[in-house]
């Protein structure tokens, strides 16, 4: 019986690893796409004030 609950315990803590290793993983997916999507917008509004700044743009 000690064995049983033994076991028991081991396999939750397994899954409970498994899972927050996929939250983490799937997490730094997510923050991966959103920096580089922030990124894209700030390069892009950098070009545009640049354009603007020598006069190309209004």
């Amino acid at each position: 019986m000690a064995d049983s609950g033994a076991n028991e315990q081991a396999s939750a803590s397994e899954r409970a690893e498994r899972t927050l290793e996929d939250v983490g993983r799937k997490a730094g997916h997510f923050l991966a796409v959103a920096v580089a999507r922030v990124r894209e917008e700030a390069e892009d509004m950098w070009a545009e004030a640049q354009s603007i700044r020598k006069g190309e743009r209004e």
